[in-house]
């Protein structure tokens, strides 16, 4: 830009220069020619006015104009920018001569009305003369104008190629590293923590690479420590449960056939057995966090499985008074079956959480090709849209999260969907959620 701006200023000053040169040229030729025809006439009418009347004083004035007309003779011969009327000037001056030497002439010898003929036929040729020469200057200008126009508007898609050129190498030397920065930041999100955060590019997105795996180990150390944790306390709360579970056997049996005792009986069994998966689930999740969950594939008959899953929670459903239906399919696949029975257990003991008294969850499975799809629909408050995807997040809860709960177990649904090959969604759904499994047959 700087080179462009540079050639146009100079090429504007040429021919700025040019034209004022060529106006300043024009006008004083001018002037010069108007006061040559003008001297001519003078000096032919003094020089017959002398013819007729030889006075002294006469004579003078023919002197005098025949001198002004010499002079401006002089003045267009100086200038070098008309040097093709130096021809019709010298012309003149042999005219002048002749003049000259014939007023000293009888009259009768005399021959001067050709003599001032021819010296007006000059004044009209030298007039014609410059007008040609400011033509040719005239035309040149435009010339130069015309390509000044042109080289300027050369000029002007070169500047804009190199300029579209420049953004578009910048844009190549940012954009792949921006993209780097935008995968690192999708790949903390999704905990991929193992891989390595490169960036490549300008040395300031460079530190910024580096600033994100600080970040990522970070990360990474908080997790193991977070896993570390939780594998740790629920280890510790195992031992206490499971006193507590045989204290509570040894009471059942204290407490005979005593209706209101064995009705509080069983309802601490069942929050210790309720608070023993909580945290089967914490060790699960913190083992799942270490490596990818171990399989030990076997043949697994998913609707029986289902019915199991819901029998064991058909106390929390019949305490709040929900209908669980069951619309099964009978299918089989090649799998883990804990790790199906964590998907199942996890998926219908949130619907029966978040559902109303007296709601109603429909649990379908169904066999899709190669698939087996499992469904769960409840009339809770539902899923919002923008955290469909950070409820399989661990330890996340939502604003309609209950009290109870770790918030792992949809995250543990999705670790081990994944590690069979399936997938877990939040589907559509007015007035509840609508989650769905997709699991592959396998062998």
């Amino acid at each position: 830009l700087a080179l462009a701006l540079s050639f146009t200023i100079a090429s504007l000053q040429r021919l700025g220069e040019q034209s004022e040169r060529l106006f300043q040229s024009g006008v004083n030729t001018t002037r010069l020619i108007e006061q040559l025809a003008d001297r001519v006439t003078e000096v032919e009418r003094s020089a017959r006015q002398y013819a007729v009347v030889p006075q002294p004083n006469l004579q003078q004035i023919y002197r005098d104009r025949r001198e002004a007309l010499l002079s401006t003779m002089r003045a267009l011969e100086a200038r070098d920018d008309i040097q093709p009327l130096i021809p019709a000037l010298r012309e003149l001056h042999g005219l002048l001569d002749s003049i000259e030497a014939s007023m000293k002439l009888p009259p009768a010898e005399r021959d001067n009305p050709q003599s001032f003929a021819a010296m007006n036929e000059i004044a009209g040729r030298a007039r014609q003369i410059a007008d040609e020469l400011f033509e040719e200057e005239l035309a040149r200008l435009q010339t130069n104008v015309a390509q000044l126009r042109t080289a300027l508007i050369a000029l002007t898609g070169a500047v804009g190629a190199a300029a579209l050129l420049t953004a578009l190498a910048f844009s190549r030397l940012v954009s792949r590293p921006m993209r780097q920065i935008t995968a690192s930041i999708d790949q903390l999100g999704r905990a991929e923590l193992e891989k390595p955060i490169r960036v490549s590019g300008p040395r300031d997105l460079q530190s910024i690479g580096i600033s994100l795996d600080w970040l990522r180990q970070r990360i990474r150390d908080l997790e193991a420590q977070k896993s570390t944790f939780v594998r740790h306390m629920s280890h510790e709360l195992k031992s206490p449960l499971a006193n507590i579970r045989a204290g509570i056997e040894l009471l059942g049996e204290e407490v005979g056939h005593d209706p209101e005792k064995k009705e509080i009986t069983g309802i601490v069994e069942r929050n210790a057995a309720r608070l023993q998966r909580q945290i089967d689930d914490l060790l699960r999740y913190a083992g799942w966090q270490d490596a990818r969950p171990p399989q030990q594939p076997t043949s697994v008959k998913l609707a029986e499985l289902i019915e199991k899953s819901a029998q064991d929670q058909e106390f929390e459903a019949r305490s709040k008074d929900i209908d669980l239906r069951l619309h099964l399919t009978p299918v089989t696949l090649t799998a883990e079956e804990s790790q199906l029975r964590a998907i199942v257990d996890n998926l219908i003991g949130n619907a029966i959480k978040y559902s109303p008294e007296r709601g109603v969850i429909d649990v379908r499975l169904t066999r899709l090709g190669d698939t087996a799809v499992i469904e769960v629909e409840d009339e809770g408050p539902g899923i919002p849209v923008e955290l469909r995807e950070r409820v399989f997040e661990p330890f996340f809860r939502g604003p309609n999260a209950r009290a109870s709960g770790t918030g792992i177990g949809l995250s543990l649904a999705m670790t081990a969907a994944r590690a069979h090959g399936g997938s877990i969604r939040v589907l559509d759904k007015e007035g509840g959620a609508h989650l769905q499994v997709v699991l592959p047959l396998g062998e």
